[in-house]
């Protein structure tokens, strides 16, 4: 999953675009607890159960072979993210955390880096879903006369041999959520 300074539709180019933008909502996110149970269709995963009080850092990719954090690595995780207080920084810390013993490469371990992109996506789902255009109950957009439609902003930018450039921005989660789909055959 790319993310760049690109603009969404939430936050502009100067602002930090995507990254900025995933970076103060994502962060935080893997850190709380979700408030119910409730069984979700997650595209290109499956059925997803969401526990109760269980933070989403905790969830593995259905069907993957990634171990989970042994309960004295994940308690130390959560400390040390909850302890920085800079959200943004979450990511990183994830990846490398300083410790007593020296530097924990979680990604090594655990192999982090794969299931954090399925979290990413499954936060991307989510979203998409409170902005009322996916529907997790059955895995599928929602149809047009359904669903909310996306915010978008489109610009035309000139440029030299008398051509212009369409830009757009649409909702980070938006194309957080699109990403994947450009690896599949349909």
């Amino acid at each position: 999953m790319s993310l760049s300074s690109s603009a969404c539709f939430e936050l502009g180019r100067q602002q930090g675009g995507k990254a900025g933008y995933v970076s103060k909502k994502f962060g935080p996110w893997l850190l709380k607890p979700f408030d119910s149970n409730r069984s979700i269709k997650v595209p290109l995963f499956g059925d997803v159960e969401i526990i109760e009080g269980c933070r989403p850092i905790q969830l593995i990719p259905p069907g993957s072979k990634i171990k989970a954090p042994d309960p004295e690595d994940l308690k130390l995780i959560l400390d040390r993210l909850e302890k920085s207080g800079d959200t943004k920084d979450c990511i990183r810390r994830l990846f490398r955390t300083e410790t007593s013993k020296g530097i924990f490469c979680i990604s090594r371990r655990y192999q982090e880096h794969e299931r954090l992109g399925y979290l990413a996506f499954l936060w991307a789902c989510l979203d998409l879903e409170a902005l009322g255009i996916l529907d997790l109950n059955s895995g599928l957009l929602k149809t047009p006369t359904e669903r909310s439609e996306p915010k978008m902003r489109r610009f035309a930018v000139p440029e030299p041999g008398n051509k212009v450039r369409i830009v757009t921005m649409s909702h980070a989660s938006l194309s957080m959520f699109l990403q994947p789909f450009s690896h599949q055959m349909l």
